[in-house]
């Protein structure tokens, strides 16, 4: 997996923007019609192919290479139409987007975050889990 670097709001119609040369590079153009899962803790575009396998959802881009979310997908990641962001990642043949955490889930406070298992801490509620653990 390769980090972009990028990270998109999701607009009030559940719409996220893919940039352009990243649709470049897997192959997607205005109007292709695209895979939209989860893996682990990621949602999966692909460019969509002859199925071989079972596919859960097919979604076309638009003229600015935004991509609908179903909404269930962005009901299992907690993610806010307008609000939240997410992050943008690339591997073989899909793109991928992660929810991107821009403070501690336990406190909200925003210094000395750490990841864990793809969640951001602040060092004092790690201290809190590891105190709790032990």
């Amino acid at each position: 997996m390769v980090a972009t670097g990028l990270t998109r709001r999701i607009d009030k119609l559940g719409r996220v923007m893919i940039p352009i040369a990243i649709r470049s590079e897997y192959g997607i153009g205005e109007k292709d019609a695209v895979e939209i899962f989860t893996r682990d803790n990621f949602i999966v575009i692909k460019k969509y192919a002859l199925p071989d396998g079972e596919i859960k959802s097919r979604y076309c881009t638009d003229n600015a290479g935004r991509i609908v979310l179903p909404i269930s997908i962005r009901k299992e990641f907690s993610l806010a139409d307008g609000v939240d962001y997410i992050e943008i990642f690339t591997e073989q043949d899909s793109i991928l987007l992660r929810k991107y955490e821009r403070e501690c889930v336990i406190c909200g406070n925003a210094e000395g975050l750490v990841t864990v298992k793809s969640k951001k801490i602040c060092a004092d509620c790690l201290q809190l889990i590891k105190a709790i653990k032990e």
